[in-house]
């Protein structure tokens, strides 16, 4: 009895120990107990925004604005315009004179030929004066000689040999290269808008066939002569005495 009550003792002291010590099993010392396992919880990453890059147009890209007057057109109506170039004085003059500014102003679309005021100074100031004087007669069918009814730009005299004036008969036009002729006149410069119509402008005043114009006298004749002989003698003299560099 006394060996048996040993024996229940070693085996409650064993016991005890193989529960609150480590095991060894193939030499592997193993704990008895599990350690918690922890979870490690990645911290959030933040990307920073993308700055966005925003790219300026290119010059191609950049479109002007148009302006007024591309958008509702020219507002100058022919004689407006025509007063306003500063190279048609004496056609505006003449056109007062002949009383077509109203019809030339609200009428058209018209197209007309200007000449400039350096080819009405090749007419004589006593012609020029004459016509101005009987606006009814020759000056009326001069005027309404450079006139036609309806818009006709540069590229449209390409393809035209002749057009009906408001004086009754035909300008003949030609084309030669870049240089356009009409009658006698050559173009020296194109497609000057306005609101009711376009003007083209021409180094000669036309006459259309049967209108003559008033004749100078034999006196302003001679005048003029030497006035033109004097200047080429000047020009002469300006080139003769000119030093060379």
């Amino acid at each position: 009895m006394k060996k048996l009550t040993i024996l229940l003792v070693l085996l409650v002291a064993g016991g005890v120990c193989i529960a609150g010590c480590t095991t060894e099993e193939n030499g592997e010392v193993l704990p008895t107990e599990t350690p918690e396992a922890t979870e490690t919880v990645p911290e959030e990453v933040t990307t920073p925004p993308t700055e966005e890059v925003t790219e300026e147009p290119t010059e191609e890209e950049v479109t002007e604005e148009p302006t007024e007057e591309e958008v509702t057109g020219p507002t100058a109506n022919l004689v407006e315009t025509a007063a306003d170039a500063g190279q048609f004085t004496t056609l505006v003059a003449a056109i007062e004179a002949a009383g077509l500014t109203e019809e030339l102003s609200t009428g058209g679309p018209y197209t007309i030929f200007a000449p400039t005021d350096a080819a009405f100074a090749a007419i004589p100031a006593e012609t020029l004066d004459a016509l101005l004087a009987s606006p009814d007669e020759e000056l009326t069918e001069i005027l309404t000689y450079h006139v036609v009814d309806g818009e006709y730009y540069a590229e449209d005299l390409t393809n035209v040999a002749s057009l009906d004036t408001l004086q009754g008969t035909m300008l003949t036009i030609s084309i030669d290269g870049d240089t356009v002729m009409v009658d006698g006149a050559q173009v020296i410069d194109q497609d000057i808008q306005a609101s009711n119509g376009v003007i083209h402008v021409i180094d000669e005043v036309l006459v259309p066939i049967g209108v003559e114009l008033p004749a100078a006298t034999d006196g302003e004749m001679e005048e003029a002569t030497e006035e033109m002989t004097e200047e080429v003698t000047e020009e002469m003299t300006e080139e003769e005495t000119e030093t060379p560099e």
